[in-house]
């Protein structure tokens, strides 16, 4: 199987939420799903300088997003009791703002910098990925632990 087929499995299997058979195989267990929603995200980003120099740089704000997304996820596990999950959200941010100070001194003082700016018409995405080992114990195997 080429590369660009398999990319146009995993592409189906997160478009539709159907596991391709050739990337799930030996999996007991696997569930996906598809969902469009919305979100109102803030992200606060501090930078500091090397060795010497003010404890705070730079400071990149992004503030009252509001964004539609489209979010796809999928969790399972196979016979080797090996746990996996994955999520990936791509979202159209459609209002918000952005602030970039930059400062020569600590605790954010002698700002010599700032920009602010509309987020308007902006993209994201959110990737997140895990892989663990499933630890049984009780009668019947009835508690899992996954770390």
């Amino acid at each position: 199987m080429t590369f660009l087929a398999y990319s146009r499995h995993v592409f189906l299997f997160v478009l539709l939420g159907v596991p391709p058979g050739v990337v799930l195989a030996t999996a007991e267990q696997t569930s996906g799903s598809l969902s469009l929603g919305y979100r109102v995200d803030s992200l606060d980003w501090n930078i500091r300088a090397v060795n010497s120099g003010p404890n705070i740089l730079s400071e990149l704000e992004w503030k009252d997003m509001d964004i539609s997304q489209l979010r796809g996820e999928l969790s399972g596990s196979n016979d080797a009791n090996i746990y996996f999950r994955g999520q990936a959200s791509y979202g159209w941010v459609w209002d918000g703002r952005n602030r970039d100070s930059d400062y020569a001194g600590d605790n954010r003082s002698l700002e010599f910098s700032r920009s602010s700016n509309s987020v308007d018409g902006s993209k994201m995405l959110d990737l997140s990925a895990g892989l663990g080992m499933i630890f049984s114990a009780g009668a019947a195997d009835q508690w899992q632990i996954v770390p």
